[in-house]
């Protein structure tokens, strides 16, 4: 199917495309035009070029995590990821000896968890995740 073009640009090489939405695939090609005609005469396209603004680059990991003893357990605090996109946060704890972390919390949507499980020795990340699912690296503390 031909198209009308999106832009007709003269003596340039390049062409940003500002009408864009994430998360969206589109399919480019490119023209020659003779350069006083009216109607537009158009030479063949060249090869078509696939582009993809799928989001791939995850968020910022969260600064400034607190691991907090309480009675009961531990209070893990940290600052927030100030992106527009963030989903939520994900806690991690890596029992001590262990070489394995597992994931203790999921879709966190405030700054703060306790866990009543802690044991001796125990290590905690938070890593942030946005809406496309990308997850930040982890933000590191022990008890």
């Amino acid at each position: 199917m031909v198209r009308d073009p999106i832009a007709v640009v003269k003596d340039v090489t390049s062409y940003v495309d500002e009408s864009v939405h994430p998360d969206r695939k589109y399919l480019y090609t490119v023209r020659g035009a003779a350069a006083a005609e009216t109607p537009l005469l158009l030479g063949a396209p060249a090869d078509e070029v696939l582009a993809d603004t799928a989001d791939v680059f995850p968020p910022p990991a969260p600064d400034g995590l607190l691991v907090l003893t309480e009675q009961g357990g531990v209070r893990l605090v940290w600052n927030p990821v100030l992106v527009p996109d963030l989903a939520g946060y994900r806690v991690y704890r890596k029992e001590s000896g262990l070489p394995a972390w597992t994931k203790v919390a999921d879709g966190l949507k405030e700054t703060v968890f306790f866990d009543g499980a802690a044991g001796p020795g125990v290590q905690y990340g938070v890593t942030a995740v946005d809406l496309s699912g990308n997850e930040s690296s982890r933000a590191e503390e022990s008890r």
